[in-house]
């Protein structure tokens, strides 16, 4: 394994959930989810080497390595000139109107959100000290009424603090509302209180809200953007029907089903293994909380393709580290309530297995 995937791994792996998160979601896909995520890791005086991010993804046949196509995340700009007090050897940046400023040593990876949303994270070299952030049109959760610290950010409607402690230290959640409705959702992650104070004041001192929703709506995209994928119609022989929520999918013959199943208040899933074959299929249902969606650049390799009743779809695959093909392919009804299919197969197998699943869709 060469040093860049192993540093992708350990970064991967040091990252911490933020309180809002939903705590039992996170938990159930965690297995299948962490292992395969992914995030740019941009070294200095290097050529950054793309990873692939939930949410969109390179669709291709296998090819030899290094073979890890990746969606683009939306690029973090950095200021020129900005208005804010930056503390001597930080640096300030803009990303969907959002200005703030991190130490200049930190390093930006790009990601997407928890739940699919923009986002970015930046960590100091040991990756010990995190800052992660997210865009979306629905609000978190920044930590309960009467422990909160309501915070004076320009251009914001309004800003509310929580401090906690975590696993490995300690932690604040902030969110900043937009005039437009949107959410900024921060969380920093350090290993001690004086560290926490330290990027929290610089943090303040820098935060700063631009008034144009453009800014922010720039970052979603538009599927309209992404090229049209054919896939096989009809229901390969063998096969059968299931449901999760509405979303109709078909499953090749044997293997091992097991659901649906309420993983939290408001989602459900259902799995599909072939060990034999080493194929796999995951079908997630979020009643609420997704209504905006990252798109993929058109140069990240990803595609869409027509669905009726839907009004987004993405689809993308990438090669795991194992040689395995991770398909992920993203609906969102248009009258509310997402769905995420992951389809794994095998090494050298390409994506003919996920195209097919992706035929057999069907929303009622």
């Amino acid at each position: 394994m060469n040093d860049l995937l192993t540093s992708e791994k350990r970064v991967v792996a040091a990252i911490q959930p933020p309180a809002w998160a939903d705590a039992d979601t996170m938990a159930a896909t965690a297995m299948h989810r962490v292992r395969r995520r992914r995030v740019v890791v941009r070294a200095v005086g290097a050529a950054a080497a793309v990873l692939a991010v939930v949410g969109g993804v390179a669709l291709a046949q296998p090819q030899p390595e290094p073979e890890l196509p990746g969606a683009s995340a939306p690029a973090v700009q950095p200021v020129a000139s900005p208005d804010a007090d930056i503390p001597a050897g930080w640096s300030a940046y803009e990303f969907g109107g959002l200005t703030f400023a991190v130490p200049s040593d930190w390093i930006e990876h790009d990601s997407i959100g928890v739940n699919g949303e923009p986002g970015t994270l930046w960590t100091d070299e040991t990756i010990t000290e995190q800052f992660q952030l997210q865009v979306g049109a629905e609000p978190g959760w920044a930590g309960p009424p009467e422990d909160t610290t309501e915070w004076d950010v320009p251009g914001a409607e309004r800003a509310a603090l929580y401090r906690y402690d975590n696993q490995t230290g300690v932690a604040a959640n902030l969110e900043v509302e937009r005039a437009d409705g949107y959410f900024y959702q921060a969380v920093v992650n350090v290993p001690s209180q004086e560290a926490l104070d330290t990027i929290l004041a610089g943090l303040r001192r820098t935060l700063s809200v631009s008034t144009d929703p453009a800014d922010v709506e720039e970052l979603f995209g538009s599927t309209d953007e992404l090229p049209v994928v054919e896939l096989p119609s009809g229901l390969p022989g063998g096969w059968r029907v299931q449901e999760v929520d509405g979303l109709e999918f078909g499953i090749p013959a044997g293997g091992e089903y097991d659901g649906p199943h309420t993983d939290s208040g408001d989602s459900t899933s259902s799995t599909w293994f072939d060990d034999a074959e080493k194929r796999e299929i995951w079908v997630t249902y979020w009643a609420e909380g997704r209504d905006a969606l990252a798109v993929p650049g058109a140069d990240s390799g990803a595609g869409t393709f027509p669905l009726d009743g839907a009004d987004y779809v993405t689809l993308g695959s990438v090669t795991d580290e194992d040689g395995s093909r991770e398909t992920v392919i993203t609906v969102r009804r248009a009258d509310g309530g997402t769905y995420q299919v992951r389809v794994v197969a095998p090494k050298g197998a390409g994506t003919d297995l996920a195209l097919q699943v992706a035929g057999t869709l069907a929303l009622r």
